[in-house]
């Protein structure tokens, strides 16, 4: 049986991932309005449909990457405040973190700076 403060912890975890969740869902439903719009007037239009879609759908692979990296930052912030049980450390974390990956997928210094501001 967990102890209570470890149900405590699994709740407010469990809170952050549905608030990231939902923000996720959020924008996937936003992308896929405009997509849907720019395809139904293309067609009503005339113009061509496939080409409205992937002009739609250019910024897709962003926020794809924008939602990845933010999940992947505040589940390695989670497991350091679960294994520390602080919470000081947070910009170095973050910033840390944004580096490496960064790094690893070649992230625009603008978008990293985009990034350190959430």
């Amino acid at each position: 049986m967990a102890s209570p403060t470890a149900r405590l912890r699994a709740s407010a975890r469990g809170r952050r991932v549905d608030r990231i969740e939902r923000a996720s869902a959020r924008r996937g439903t936003e992308l896929s309005a405009e997509v849907h719009r720019r395809a139904t007037a293309a067609f009503r239009d005339g113009w061509n449909v496939p080409a409205a879609i992937a002009d739609a759908s250019s910024n897709l692979a962003d926020d794809i990457t924008d939602a990845m990296v933010a999940a992947h930052l505040r589940g390695r912030l989670d497991v350091l405040v679960e294994a520390t049980g602080r919470r000081a450390a947070r910009a170095d974390i973050l910033s840390d973190a944004a580096e490496f990956l960064a790094r690893r997928v070649a992230l625009p210094v603008a978008k990293l700076d985009a990034l350190r501001a959430l």
